[in-house]
């Protein structure tokens, strides 16, 4: 792995052997896309300062200066203040990697490194009828894109977990999803609601390339796997033809709102989603809201009361009317 993604990634003649080190590393630790995009971090951070020989050496004061100018420099470019965070998150851990290798401090260099803060957004979800309409119209595009949609929804994995699945994670005994090395590098275990449509599907993908990309389960017309801008093709295709403003992560979004909605403990659903923080697990909640304050308004004593005292009201009045009718005709 590190030679392929050394003869791959040299850029103007710099000496890779350092980043190699750092992405075998990350990879073992994490998930691949993770390792992936903190090696690009990493290799434009060694760009920046021309070359990693530049850090052998390098007193902590020095690369702290350089990493504050790469962030005031994407201050001035109008970047968000996430962007920032993430890049600068990538560029830690890996000088946190070279510091053993390198002589400086890389606790030291990030003590003095204030990150921008971010506002955490409410995720964008879907209805469940808008999310089977998705997933149903996926059905126009074949079995495999009908399936791989179904299973962002049905299992709530992400766009990269649903394409990086094999065979063997469908454990049709237990009825359920084993995903392997899911972001921060965790396995976790997923039920599946609908074991037939599973079963059918696995009938179905023996038709499929025998001598494509190995295990995967889900492989394109080629027998290649799934890469990222064929998912984003379809969702595309299937906004289009239902109406419905999606992305495949809604789809994740989605799975955890409807089942919270449904009742489902928000420790649960930490282990459901794969989450290391349940902080992050808890911006599901939000939409609840207008269900929680629907209780609230006709459960809550105060609300009791109100409620008695505006059916009182409403039959005192239509006693009120009742009467001046019957007035009206005896006159």
């Amino acid at each position: 792995m590190a030679t392929c993604i050394e003869t791959k990634r040299i850029k103007g003649g710099i000496d890779m052997s350092l980043l190699t080190q750092f992405y075998a590393v990350t990879h073992a630790e994490r998930s691949r896309g993770t390792a992936e995009v903190y090696l690009r971090d990493a290799e434009a951070f060694i760009e920046f300062i021309g070359g990693e020989e530049k850090l052998y050496g390098a007193k902590s004061d020095d690369v702290l200066e350089i990493v504050c100018s790469l962030q005031v420099g994407w201050n001035k470019s109008g970047v968000s203040n996430k962007y920032i965070r993430r890049r600068l998150s990538g560029i830690k851990s890996f000088l946190r990697f070279a510091q053993r290798r390198c002589g400086f401090s890389a606790a030291a260099i990030f003590e003095d490194v204030r990150l921008p803060r971010i506002e955490e957004k409410i995720p964008n979800v879907l209805t469940p009828e808008q999310s089977i309409r998705v997933v149903e119209c996926a059905k126009f595009y074949g079995t495999t894109i009908h399936m791989l949609f179904r299973i962002m929804y049905e299992c709530g994995l992400r766009n990269a977990e649903a394409r990086s699945l094999c065979i063997q994670n469908v454990d049709l005994i237990n009825e359920a999803i084993i995903v392997r090395r899911g972001k921060g590098g965790k396995d976790r275990i997923v039920p599946i609601v609908c074991i037939s449509e599973i079963e059918a599907y696995l009938l179905y993908r023996r038709t499929i390339n025998p001598n494509g990309d190995g295990d995967f389960l889900f492989l394109t017309k080629r027998g290649k796997k799934f890469v990222e801008q064929d998912v984003a093709y379809y969702a595309k295709a299937i906004r289009v033809k239902t109406g419905v403003t999606f992305t495949p992560h809604t789809l994740r979004h989605s799975y955890a709102t409807h089942l919270y909605q449904n009742g489902t403990d928000i420790r649960d659903l930490k282990e459901l989603l794969g989450h290391t923080n349940i902080a992050t697990t808890a911006l599901y909640t939000h939409t609840s809201c207008d269900r929680l304050r629907e209780k609230v308004k006709t459960l809550h004593p105060y609300a009791i009361v109100g409620n008695k005292s505006t059916e009182s009201k409403d039959a005192g009045k239509e006693n009120d009317q009742a009467t001046e009718a019957n007035t009206k005709r005896g006159n």
